[in-house]
């Protein structure tokens, strides 16, 4: 049964609204991917200044306690690190809980009647009269057992403070856990060596199953929802820190692979299962980032740089601000342009005090096409960002106002960097195309597809520029170029079709459709459209491929086939590459 249904137009509705729906372009201003992830998170509640936060799990509900406690919020496991000077020589660490069982092993035995916590369960002798709580961090010696059990008790009694904790965050760590086999639970961490050697029959590694992971979920959010606040939220997390070591015979890279897709899945569908439970993407961010950037040099531990990007991400966009802040605003543009765009559009003043705030909503003007914002911004820029993207803007800007002569002025120099070229011979190639300039749009295209051999792109609009000259046969060549590059890329596939279906060329039509699969709701409608003019003979719905083409493609003349232009060989070599008329 799938976790998501979502109707064709909500679908649609996702993929106009969602300025995060594709992917960032290298090079691109303030993209948020390089060279630190920062992917978009959508927070469904607001943390109260001052409240009680529960956290739970791995390393990183340790930062975010840090950061939380710093900010006034009432943090009960930071209690009782102080309140242990053994617990407090070890660090925060000592409470970490890796596994989705030894989670919900200490969820349960605090708020569960049913299940309270045994010693028999917990505490082992490893020498005379010296015990350990398998259930804590190795690095605690072994200490005689009122001690031990008086820190159980603090442990159980900070657990207890969750039923008055109305916010609860849980990272999960890893999917390899260690069973033991006498008592029926698993353990927090692996036994030591002593104990395996003591009892070899007692304890096992398990590699669990994805539903074996969900199942400890599902319980410890029935857990929380049953004996907690009867407000509560969930804040779900899982840990970007890798395996440091597997206990399989695999590559740790592959089992811990496997480790984390199993625990991102079942957060997944936890978050869309539970509706007070949100989720945090950290793991997104450190493992999207470029790894000298997000990882120490043992390549397991995250740095301290990205540990405090999430935190402070986090905990900004669930505390809020009832006033702007402007690293706040600037944060948020990166992230997600169409949240606050409309609000700092109006706020020139602060981007005159703050010209890094400018290049942020330059960028954000540039990604949602909003030549109103990049006209603003323009006079702030200056000399903040490369002079190429300032004359590119200008140039969009030209075009959005229907004047390609302007723009094509200020293409008239190629740039030298190569992160711009394929937006400038794009830019001038369209410049060319709108005004009516077939000649020059052929030697842009040229150009275009000398600098970037692989794509499609200058064939398919200098095809489209063509049909619409009446040159079909020139088109049909520059089609077939185009797909030998794009391997039935659809948007390609539906140009070409509608060509053929402007020249009554009805079954060829046909055949061009039935290798379209398209890749987003605005091409599925397109498709249909198409198929709906080849049956019908009449012209496709206005506007149907608005956002799936130039508009140049409709109203295509239907005219007579005519020579091949001199513009192609028919036979494209290795690169596809035009060949001077």
């Amino acid at each position: 049964m799938p976790l998501l249904v979502l109707s064709g137009d909500e679908a649609m509705v996702n993929v106009k609204a969602n300025s995060a729906s594709s992917w960032p372009q290298r090079g691109e201003l303030g993209n948020r991917l390089e060279p630190l992830a920062r992917p978009g998170f959508h927070p469904s509640f607001r943390f109260a200044a001052g409240e009680r936060i529960f956290t739970i799990g791995s390393c990183f509900a340790r930062n975010i306690e840090k950061v939380l406690e710093s900010q006034g919020f009432l943090i009960p496991t930071r209690d009782i690190i102080r309140a242990d000077p053994e617990f407090g020589r070890v660090g925060h660490n000592i409470l970490n809980n890796y596994g989705a069982p030894a989670i919900l092993n200490e969820i349960r035995w605090a708020l569960d009647p049913n299940h309270r916590f045994a010693e028999e369960q917990a505490f082992f002798e490893i020498y005379d009269d010296k015990f350990i709580d398998v259930h804590l961090n190795h690095a605690l010696k072994p200490a005689p057992i009122e001690v031990v059990r008086a820190r159980r008790r603090a442990i159980l009694n900070a657990y207890q403070a969750l039923r008055e904790c109305r916010v609860v965050i849980i990272t999960l760590g890893l999917a390899e856990c260690w069973f033991d086999k006498q008592t029926g639970i698993y353990l927090n961490t692996a036994p030591r060596r002593s104990m395996i050697r003591s009892f070899p029959e007692r304890f096992q590694l398990h590699v669990l199953s994805h539903d074996e992971v969900q199942s400890a979920m599902r319980e410890t959010m029935a857990l929380i929802r049953e004996h907690g606040h009867p407000g509560v939220r969930v804040i779900l997390t899982v840990s970007p820190v890798p395996l440091a070591a597997t206990f399989r015979e695999d590559d740790v890279m592959v089992a811990n692979a496997y480790s984390k897709a199993v625990l991102r899945t079942v957060a997944e569908a936890i978050t869309l299962t539970h509706d007070f439970v949100d989720y945090y993407p950290s793991y997104e961010s450190v493992t999207l980032s470029e790894r000298q950037h997000a990882l120490e040099a043992d390549q397991v531990h995250p740095t301290k740089t990205v540990i405090e990007l999430n935190t402070s991400r986090m905990v900004r966009g669930y505390v809020g601000a009832d006033t702007l802040d402007v690293d706040a605003i600037r944060e948020s543009i990166a992230e997600n342009p169409q949240a606050v765009i409309a609000t700092l559009g109006e706020r020139l003043d602060l981007i005159e005090q703050n010209p890094d705030l400018a290049v942020a909503l330059f960028s954000a003007a540039g990604k949602l096409n909003r030549m109103d914002l990049l006209a603003k911004t323009l006079p702030f820029v200056r000399g903040r960002i490369p002079g190429d993207e300032i004359t590119l803007a200008r140039a969009r800007m030209a075009m959005a106002l229907g004047n390609p002569k302007r723009a094509l002025l200020l293409l008239e120099r190629e740039p030298h960097r190569r992160a711009v070229k394929n937006t400038y011979w794009s830019m001038r190639l369209d410049a060319l195309i709108a005004a009516d300039d077939l000649e020059g749009a052929r030697k842009a295209a040229r150009s275009w597809s000398e600098f970037s051999v692989r794509t499609p792109e200058p064939y398919r609009r200098l095809a489209l520029a063509c049909a619409a000259h009446g040159l079909a046969d020139e088109a049909e060549g520059l089609f077939q170029m185009a797909l030998s590059l794009a391997d039935d890329e659809p948007r390609t596939l539906l140009d070409y079709a509608e060509v053929l279906l402007a020249q009554d060329r009805h079954a060829e039509a046909e055949s061009v459709l039935a290798r379209v699969e398209p890749g987003n709701p605005a091409q599925t409608e397109r498709m249909q459209n198409l198929k709906l003019w080849k049956t019908s003979s009449a012209a496709p719905v206005p506007g149907a491929a608005a956002q799936d083409a130039p508009a140049a493609v409709g109203g295509i003349k239907r005219v007579p086939l005519r020579a091949i232009s001199t513009l192609t060989d028919g036979t494209p070599g290795p690169h596809g590459k035009l060949r001077r008329a």
